[in-house]
């Protein structure tokens, strides 16, 4: 197993019992960028150690929660030019979706919850598809120990290696695992209701993108979600040497030229552009706009390589050592969209 320090999949706790989920591979030194996820609530519908929490999943309602009860994890961080939830490093107590899943399989039978079973034995079976199964974890309201009778199973991956050969077998598990289900046109209604809903996406376009995903689906009749996750020297992040600036929303049209990085958490994708529509700079060269990004697993898998696509978001400005560049960033609002046209 690689000693990592937090990134997407674990979660952190802080002394006051606020748990987050950590975002992306990018972090200051100092401190770590994660997200609100649960909450102490004496009106939570979660419990652990005698302790209720609430869940909270809309993006603007963490932000505002904290910013009424917990401000100090509230950072603006100047490279980035934008406030994000970040907890101190001294703060923070981690959670490693791997060492939760040897912790699990560890466990007496009698001692695990259902959910915690189930997501335990289909990491199992990713386990016996990658060349390092230490590498392969459970996160989620499982890792903290706040899961529900009817909680998803969410999974972890990291390193391309253990990803990649992940990703190249999970069509003929489908096939072959009984217990293991694709989504069907009957589990779209709810879905689309869930992730898609106000965006200006219809359900058949929606549906089209969701149906061929290998990286989500039901297991033992329970939804489970499949994160790829490179290690932070495979993706070349550098918090030190990287600087974004906002340019505005847009809407861009053009091809899909590379799509390598497309079953990642973040997931990426090497584009060319041939119209844009947004209050930006009119100076933007659309031949410097080379690339979508999304911090959102709802946008994994979303294209392929020759494919055409329409989408709605942000404009960014990129400067990195090796020079200055835009890209297209998704999913940080829910109008937000990228359909194959």
């Amino acid at each position: 197993m690689r000693d990592l320090r937090p990134i997407e999949g674990f979660f952190v706790e802080t002394p006051e019992r606020l748990i987050f989920d950590v975002k992306g591979l990018l972090h200051p030194p100092n401190r770590t960028v994660a997200y609100l996820r649960y909450y102490p609530c004496m009106q939570g519908l979660r419990e652990r150690n005698r302790v209720k929490y609430t869940k909270v999943y809309d993006l603007k309602e963490r932000s505002s929660w904290l910013a009424a009860n917990y401000p100090e994890y509230l950072w603006h961080c100047e490279q980035w030019q934008m406030e994000v939830q970040a907890v101190p490093s001294e703060r923070i107590t981690s959670y490693d979706p791997r060492r939760k899943l040897q912790e699990l399989s560890r466990m007496p039978e009698d001692q695990i919850s259902p959910a915690a079973k189930n997501a335990r034995d289909l990491a199992n079976l990713f386990q016996s598809r990658v060349p390092d199964p230490s590498e392969v974890g459970v996160t989620g309201s499982i890792l903290v120990g706040l899961d529900a009778a009817d909680s998803d199973y969410d999974l972890v991956v990291y390193g391309q290696s253990n990803c990649r050969s992940l990703f190249s077998t999970m069509d003929s598990l489908f096939s072959r695992e009984k217990e293991l289900m694709k989504y069907t046109f009957a589990d779209m209604p709810a879905r689309y209701q869930f992730r898609a809903a106000g965006s200006g996406v219809s359900i058949e376009q929606f549906s089209f993108h969701e149906l061929r995903k290998t990286h989500q689906g039901r297991f033992r009749n329970m939804d489970f979600f499949l994160r790829y996750v490179q290690y932070p020297e495979e993706a070349g992040v550098d918090f030190a040497s990287t600087r974004f600036s906002k340019l505005g929303p847009v809407q861009i049209t053009g091809v899909v030229e590379d799509d390598s990085l497309a079953l990642f958490t973040p997931c990426a994708y090497r584009v060319t552009v041939s119209s844009i529509d947004g209050h930006i700079p009119s100076q933007t060269n659309l031949q410097m706009i080379t690339e979508i990004v999304s911090f959102r697993g709802r946008f994994c898998e979303q294209l392929a390589a020759g494919e055409y696509f329409r989408g709605q978001g942000i404009l960014e400005q990129v400067e990195t050592r090796n020079g200055m560049h835009y890209r297209f960033l998704l999913g940080n609002q829910p109008t937000d969209y990228l359909v194959k046209m």
